[in-house]
């Protein structure tokens, strides 16, 4: 990563997943490997100088991290803040690709090798499976933040929270919305 405002995707080579938030926005939200790009899968990584990075999802502007007193295997979360050195990354070059290890836990991002979609993104040791990704620049105008509920659509109380939904049971949820069969 070169420049501070570039937009990244960050993609598994074990199962070619994008590392999203579901475009969903909260403290605690679990962090999953998707098969396909959207909004969700656009981060920012933002350097503190240091060596380290803040991995910023600019859409829900929640920042990766781990949750306090986390253990091996746990799952990797998203905050709406960033939590010191929970939210720190060092991102290890391996040939084409990097390790993602996190400041405080010393684990890494990984997917233990699970190929379905939506799956949760767990902290690994060095020798866990899914933990290369590959970092692509994209070249595309500013994911805009926009205010409001992301919860999903299917669970959100009133049509007013449903404007955005990532996720494979959009199409479904959005008919069930209006009064189509699903």
């Amino acid at each position: 990563p070169e420049l501070p405002q570039s937009q990244y995707a960050i993609v598994g080579i074990n199962n070619f997943d994008y590392i999203s938030d579901n475009g969903i926005h909260g403290d605690g939200t679990v962090a999953v490997h998707v098969k396909g790009a959207d909004r969700s899968t656009i981060w920012h990584l933002i350097a503190d100088g240091l060596g380290y990075f803040e991995v910023f999802n600019p859409l829900t502007q929640q920042y990766l991290s781990t949750a306090a007193n986390s253990s091996l295997g746990d799952e990797v979360i998203m905050t709406t803040s960033a939590a010191g050195d929970r939210s720190k990354w060092e991102l290890i070059r391996d040939r084409h690709t990097f390790k993602f290890k996190n400041k405080e836990t010393e684990r890494f991002i990984g997917t233990y090798a699970q190929t379905e979609t939506g799956r949760p993104l767990r902290e690994v040791g060095s020798l866990g499976i899914g933990i290369r990704w590959t970092v692509y620049r994209i070249m595309q105008p500013e994911a805009e933040a926009v205010p409001g509920n992301f919860e999903r659509i299917a669970d959100a109380p009133d049509r007013n929270d449903c404007l955005y939904q990532f996720g494979d049971g959009f199409k479904r949820a959005l008919a069930e919305r209006v009064g189509f069969p699903a």
